[in-house]
């Protein structure tokens, strides 16, 4: 049976494991576009192709599958980029499709020519710091080949980014029976049929009886990260094994329990002073370092959780040791995190059970608030998220932003699964605000995202989810300006800084797309209002108006501003500036 290059391409996909495609429709695309839904793919449309790829990037990390991103050239493709850069950075599965003009069309005005006199070639269609893999395809008999390279990719496995680039005329082209009769039979490949098209981890490389000798003797304590999401029964088997302290980084939460005794706090951006409290008067000789870069995000590069005598870090990507703190003595270990933790934890059972003086104090602040007649704290409004959604099983995910620092630092997450923070480093505003859409649509289960007004400005996507009535929760931190900035700036004695938004009606706005809306500014209405997002028929939007006097947890970052002022002006500049 002969196909045409854009069938060929979106049937590869679909044996790699492809279940949903998100994009925006565009002419230089629309043939490829037809064929996704004739494969059998799941596909949306969406508003903008920047929600697109954000939410292609939470709905492959939910779902553990990769998702296509299809959007046409010109604009379509640059609109995409940001969300396939932070895709890159979140270790999600997301496949860029785009759309290139002609060769013969080059040079001679067409309407969004992409192509080497308009675009970079470097980066944007060639492998390196932006896509795991990248293709130009010119004429369609060379899509088997290009489906067979990004087969071989996605072995990586850590996540994939991939970009694929087609002519119109390689996708309208028509491939005889014997080109487009291939197989892909790699263990990430539909011959794997049990695994759903997921793909899986590489075996690991375990160096756990080593670790074992240098613990055994020794005081140690246990810091966990975003990366170790996937290992989390193996980690708290270790834990509890080991009976030694744990910790973890913003995006590390909820790997191991956050309610658990041997708990001692979050680290890095908008932490805990218990975690650093802690570590400053019982100062381990080992930390064992899992799924985490240790960068400024995780830990402000902050000398207090630096061990006695070394880091022993475990990660499958050798490029992360040693990387944030090259001062400290590291034991790298390059292994698969779940089975090194399974190893260790079986060479442990049965030794004497680590220290625990010191853990067992809470560290999440829960002292009474005071409520004002007009405006929301937004302590309150997370304590509200905590007993409404959090302790009631709905995955939040916060957006970067003031939202987010009070999220890492008063919600409590004892399920790994249960939250989502930014890689530190992309941390862009509309992440989550369209995120939310995909993993909704993906999983098909109520999901809600804690963003600011600023971000729900920028890439909302509700009209979307009302498309698809995808059960995504918007809780909106609405108090009419950028505040992280604007607090921010006040700490580093900067003037003229205008971070300020005019007053929008988000519950307004919302019911006018068709979705449910609903304001809150009486603290006596939060919890009813969440509730009744939670029953909503589709997606629904709670617009809180929140104090914007109360200092957000942010005071560690600040210090770090201001300390790196001394020595590097522009630096400061440059991040101040940023959302």
């Amino acid at each position: 049976m002969t196909q045409t290059g854009a069938e060929c391409l979106a049937a590869g996909l679909k044996l790699l494991g492809v279940r949903y495609a998100f994009g925006v429709s565009g002419g230089a695309i629309s043939f490829f576009w037809s064929a996704l839904a004739t494969a059998g793919i799941d596909v949306t449309h969406f508003r903008h192709e920047s929600g697109a790829a954000f939410a292609a990037c939470e709905a492959s990390i939910a779902t553990e599958m990769p998702v296509v991103v299809f959007v046409t050239s010109g604009p379509g493709l640059t609109n995409a980029l940001t969300g396939a850069y932070a895709a890159r950075h979140e270790a999600g599965r997301v496949i860029l499709v785009s759309a290139h003009t002609d060769a013969a069309m080059h040079g001679r005005q067409p309407i969004q020519e992409t192509g080497p006199r308009t675009f970079p070639q470097s980066g944007i269609f060639t492998e390196g710091p932006w896509f795991d893999y990248a293709a130009v395809v010119s004429a369609a008999d060379q899509l088997p080949e290009v489906l067979s390279g990004l087969n071989d990719a996605a072995r990586k496995p850590t996540g994939l980014v991939a970009h694929i680039s087609l002519s119109l005329s390689s996708q309208r082209q028509v491939l005889p029976p014997q080109a487009s009769a291939f197989r892909l039979d790699s263990p990430h490949a539909a011959a794997s049929a049990q695994q759903n098209g997921v793909f899986t981890r590489a075996s690991s490389i375990s160096h756990a009886e080593e670790v074992y000798e240098r613990l055994r003797d020794s005081s140690w304590l246990i810091w966990v990260g975003g990366g170790a999401r996937g290992s989390t029964d193996a980690i708290r088997r270790l834990a509890s094994t080991a009976g030694v302290p744990t910790m973890a980084t913003p995006r590390g939460k909820g790997v191991i329990a956050e309610s658990d005794e041997t708990y001692i706090g979050v680290t890095g951006f908008a932490g805990h002073l218990s975690a650093v409290a802690y570590l400053e008067s019982n100062r381990p000789d080992y930390i064992l370092v899992l799924g985490s870069g240790l960068g400024d995000f995780a830990s402000g590069y902050n000398r207090s959780y630096e061990p006695g005598v070394a880091f022993i870090h475990v990660d499958l990507d050798s490029d992360k040791h040693r990387r944030a703190y090259p001062a400290v003595e590291t034991v790298p270990v390059v292994a698969d995190i779940g089975p090194f933790c399974e190893e260790l934890a079986d060479l442990l059972d049965g030794a004497p059970e680590g220290s625990l003086a010191g853990a067992g104090v809470s560290p999440f602040d829960r002292r009474p608030i005071t409520a004002t007649d007009e405006l929301i704290d937004p302590r309150t409004l997370m304590d509200a998220v905590q007993a409404v959604l959090v302790d009631h099983g709905i995955p939040v995910m916060a957006e970067t932003g003031n939202g987010l620092a009070w999220a890492i630092n008063r919600l409590r997450i004892d399920r790994a699964a249960g939250w989502r923070a930014p890689a530190g480093m992309v941390g862009a505003m509309g992440h989550f605000t369209a995120g939310v859409v995909g993993v909704a649509i993906a999983t098909s289960q109520k999901v809600a995202a804690l963003v600011g007004d600023g971000s729900m400005l920028m890439t909302s996507e509700v009209s979307t989810a009302v498309h698809r009535r995808a059960p995504a929760i918007w809780i909106v931190l609405n108090d009419s300006r950028y505040n992280m900035c604007e607090q921010g700036a006040a700490v580093l004695g900067l003037e003229q800084v205008d971070c300020s938004i005019p007053r929008t009606d988000f519950a307004g706005l919302a019911r006018a797309l068709g979705a449910s809306g609903l304001a809150v500014s009486d603290v006596a209405e939060l919890v009813p209002a969440l509730e009744w997002a939670i029953r909503a028929d589709g997606p629904a939007v709670v617009d809180v108006r929140i104090d914007p006097r109360v200092p957000a947890p942010t005071a560690g970052r600040n210090a770090g501003l201001l300390k790196a002022s001394e020595t590097a002006p522009q630096r400061v500049r440059m991040d101040t500036g940023s959302r």
